[in-house]
């Protein structure tokens, strides 16, 4: 039995931990991960996907995709994650989840300064897709060189059949980001987080409007921002602009927020991110236009 439960689903897909694969990195085309930053200022959603796959040397590598630090091209080796340099043609590991807990590797995860340590093999954490229990947890540390002027990966935590659930940013700025899983697409099952401090967002089947609703902070600043398939932001909506369609049946929020149906943009073909913000709260919905 996986050791993963999911939260009340905001879009009813699949939430069957038997058809996950037994794997702390699940590697297969098609595989999406979407990750809420939070900090003291605003933080990007985080995107993940598995592009296409190809063959080097008896090998199939898959192409991760949507990493701030670029793209590569990643395999399984039992409990390793593995990198192929296109480059040099050589391996280098990322990620070896079969050793003991206090001992420390050399990786070649961007990001990082070089080296890893699990550092518990049972950890537990609450993310908006769920609680997640007897997680790997690794640690990255934070040495600075010089004029650092980036973000170091300090921390992860994954779960088996799921992936990466949390991670742990340094920065220079002081910001520290640290993302939570909000969907995750694996296979044919579906992680995706339910309502959250009383927001809750869905869209229609054609993708031209989207609904948001929230239970409280009725005053507060309404934003809807469209993100496509690279990370940038394409569209925004404030409450400031004008709502239709809003009435729905309680008089209070007829014309009004907190219960309104706002168009979206003309869509072209691929993946997308609609978030919705209302006050302190804010949620998160990944979609794909055919």
């Amino acid at each position: 039995m996986k050791s993963w439960r999911c939260t009340n689903l905001l879009i009813a897909l699949a939430c069957a931990p038997a058809l996950l694969a037994a794997d702390w990195f699940p590697l297969e085309t098609g595989n999406q991960w979407v990750y809420r930053g939070k900090s003291g200022s605003r933080v990007e959603p985080l995107v993940l996907r598995v592009g296409d796959s190809r063959e080097v040397n008896g090998h199939t590598y898959y192409h991760l995709e949507g990493s701030p630090n670029g793209s590569y091209w990643l395999r399984r080796d039992g409990d390793r994650v593995l990198e192929w340099k296109e480059s040099s043609g050589d391996e280098a590991v990322w990620y070896d989840f079969s050793k003991e807990v206090g001992v420390t590797y050399p990786t070649a995860r961007p990001s990082t300064i070089g080296v890893a340590t699990i550092t518990s093999l049972g950890a537990s954490v609450e993310t908006p897709a769920g609680s997640f229990s007897k997680g790997i947890a690794l640690s990255f540390g934070d040495v600075r060189v010089g004029n650092f002027g980036g973000s170091l990966t300090v921390a992860e935590v994954f779960a088996d059949g799921v992936g990466m659930v949390t991670q742990d940013l340094s920065t220079s700025d002081g910001t520290n980001p640290k993302y939570e899983l909000v969907y995750a697409r694996i296979g044919s099952a579906t992680v995706i987080k339910g309502p959250e401090n009383g927001i809750q967002l869905s869209i229609n089947e054609d993708k031209t409007w989207a609904r948001v609703y929230a239970d409280d902070q009725q005053d507060a600043a309404q934003f809807l921002r469209l993100y496509d398939e690279s990370g940038k932001e394409t569209w925004t909506w404030s409450n400031q602009q004008k709502w239709f369609n809003v009435c729905t049946g309680n008089p209070k929020y007829c014309g009004t927020p907190p219960d309104a149906t706002v168009a979206l943009p003309s869509l072209k073909p691929g993946s997308y991110v609609l978030v919705a913000e209302h006050g302190a709260s804010r949620v998160t919905l990944p979609f794909t236009v055919q």
